[in-house]
């Protein structure tokens, strides 16, 4: 899904008096800026979904490139979308039994995939934090249009 809430929060202004144009006086500007704006919220959509491609890629090469049928490579995935689990919800997402995912599990922290989150013996929870990084780095390169991602702004809110 492009993410065109964020980019019309890092243009709140134009956003807002687009709206009262559109509202009031003017039918064509405000249609024309929304465009653009799902043009580039779908550019940055792809980009991201190429960059999870490419840190799946990683991972897969860092675990040994593990069998088409492994829960790892299963599980790896799906972590984009859910990167924070538990032992069930991975064989839930692997579709195997609880001691394959146990063992995946074990094998992405190992790797340093995952990154266990607490100490409980159950219901323990991991996380992908590079998927978590890069999220939120995303979101930091749409709050800053201007291209200087340099600076550390937060993350935009939607309108």
């Amino acid at each position: 899904m492009p993410p065109v809430s964020l980019v019309l929060a890092t243009r709140s202004a134009q956003y807002v008096g687009g709206l009262e144009e559109y509202r009031f006086r003017d039918v064509i500007e405000w249609p024309a800026f929304f465009s653009v704006a799902m043009i580039a919220a779908a550019r940055a959509a792809r980009d991201l979904a190429l960059r999870i491609e490419e840190l799946a890629d990683a991972w897969l090469e860092r675990l040994g490139n593990p069998r088409s049928d492994a829960s790892s490579r299963t599980i790896i995935d799906r972590l984009a979308a859910e990167p924070i689990i538990t032992i069930i919800r991975a064989a839930e997402l692997a579709g195997g039994s609880g001691t394959a995912a146990d063992n995946a599990t074990r094998a992405l922290d190992a790797a340093g995939i995952l990154t266990r989150i607490d100490e409980q013996r159950w219901g323990r929870r991991w996380e992908a934090t590079d998927v978590l990084a890069l999220l939120d780095d995303f979101e930091r390169e749409l709050a800053t249009p201007d291209g200087d991602h340099r600076a550390m702004h937060p993350a935009p809110r939607a309108p």
